[in-house]
């Protein structure tokens, strides 16, 4: 995780200390959070993604903050045209069930993306000799698919660097587990359920706001591998909830949150007024305060290859 200062200091040099500066908080750690809070001070208006994080954030700052709720593009994230298909050229046999789990292993900071429930969930279904691929996708999962597999999981791995290549690894899945314990979205869960696939999950970020128990998705309440195991055998027994948590899924993300939809709501003449009122009414010294952060900045990156090791090509 980058640190908040060098994150300040790059916003610095991007002209906050001469205009207004607006934050887009995805969401913060526990062990990060006093520095986030403290790092708020710099910026002139909040924005967030979720409604649990929008409430969060104004309790700790005692400033608003705007929803601006995470969308997608649902004409690319959509379902493809032969699963079946593409499961075959992936070399997935007839009649396995395909979990996927989607995330970068850089992203997993203080195990928020809970890889433990993820992979105790996924060995009980070995040891039940259940008929059940992984798609691990992703960058960094060498490490635990090496486990999985010495568990006798069928595992798959998947890179995306591209927008096509995610779509790809969703054309795989009959359900994507997200196990997170802290995320501001995630927004795999829209691309899963617009491209129809649906999602076993944890209630973190803005799930409470898409995934209705039961309707467009699972939620597993305690984060228990035996709940996730409870909601894959529900999937796997009813081919009925399957097709009808897909095709609702489907339906909301397109009404609901596509891009489309979500950005004309955004009123963001208002989100810059407010931005450009708070800028304005700080005085001279904390306005140039502001200025210390690209100091420390520049440092930084003069010192930065005085650190560096080995000898250049």
């Amino acid at each position: 995780m980058v640190h908040w200062l060098d994150q300040i200091a790059y916003q610095a040099l991007c002209g906050a200390v001469r205009a207004p500066q607006v934050v887009m908080v995805h969401h913060l750690t526990d062990d990060f959070m006093a520095e986030g809070i403290a790092g708020l001070d710099y910026c002139d208006a909040i924005t967030t993604s979720s409604r649990f994080w929008q409430s969060k954030l104004e309790t700790l700052t005692g400033r608003p903050a705007v929803r601006i709720p995470y969308s997608i593009n649902t004409r690319t994230f959509q379902p493809p045209a032969d699963r079946a298909a593409a499961r075959a050229a992936a070399g997935i046999g007839a009649g396995r069930f395909v979990v996927g789990f989607l995330d970068k292993s850089g992203a997993n900071h203080a195990n928020r993306e809970g890889l433990d429930v993820l992979e105790a969930a996924i060995k009980s279904a070995a040891d039940r000799r259940l008929n059940l691929s992984l798609v691990l996708a992703g960058p960094g999962w060498d490490a635990l698919a090496h486990r999985l597999r010495q568990a006798g999981v069928h595992v798959l791995q998947r890179q995306y660097k591209t927008t096509e290549e995610a779509v790809a690894a969703y054309a795989l899945m009959d359900a994507l587990l997200v196990t997170s314990s802290e995320d501001g979205g995630p927004c795999t869960i829209l691309e899963a359920m617009a491209c129809g696939v649906p999602v076993i999950t944890s209630v973190v970020g803005h799930v409470p706001e898409i995934v209705f128990d039961g309707k467009t998705g699972l939620i597993c309440p305690s984060r228990s591998p035996q709940e996730y195991m409870e909601r894959l055998d529900r999937l796997m027994s009813s081919p009925y909830l399957h097709q009808h948590i897909a095709g609702q899924a489907r339906e909301f993300v397109a009404r609901e949150r596509d891009d489309a939809v979500v950005i004309p709501r955004i009123d963001f003449a208002a989100l810059y007024k407010g931005a450009r009122e708070r800028f304005q009414s700080r005085n001279r010294l904390e306005r140039a305060i502001r200025v210390l952060p690209s100091a420390y900045l520049y440092a930084r990156s003069v010192a930065r290859p005085l650190f560096r090791t080995g000898t250049p090509a």
